[in-house]
């Protein structure tokens, strides 16, 4: 049985920007100190990340799994910051509630990485 690609249509029909492709200067980090930490544990702590990446243009994303005991392993641990904050989201806790980021991380807008 074969499955098409959920998000098939979209990848076929996606252009990049010319915003995406112009040539920026490089933008030093902000320090450590200069920066929002935020962990997020809560589904209103979700929703205020929500709000803030709404509001970003790009931003970084990294998962942690964990594989102890089973065979394909899960992700516990999200990571994904921005110019100006750090999440660490858990996503053990969160599992059934992060459906809501599928709007951010499949808005063409947004360059990821």
């Amino acid at each position: 049985m074969f499955y098409k690609h959920p998000y098939q249509l979209e990848l076929e029909e996606f252009k990049v920007s010319a915003e995406h492709l112009k040539v920026s200067k490089a933008v030093k980090p902000a320090s450590l100190e200069d920066t929002k930490f935020v962990e997020v544990y809560t589904e209103e702590q979700l929703n205020l990340m929500i709000s803030d990446l709404e509001n970003v243009k790009e931003l970084a994303i990294d998962l942690e799994a964990h594989s102890y005991r089973t065979y394909q392993g899960f992700t516990c641990l999200m990571q994904i910051s921005t110019r100006n904050a750090d999440y660490i989201i858990d996503t053990l806790h969160l599992r059934d509630k992060l459906h809501v980021l599928n709007e951010i991380f499949t808005n063409p807008d947004v360059v990821k990485v």
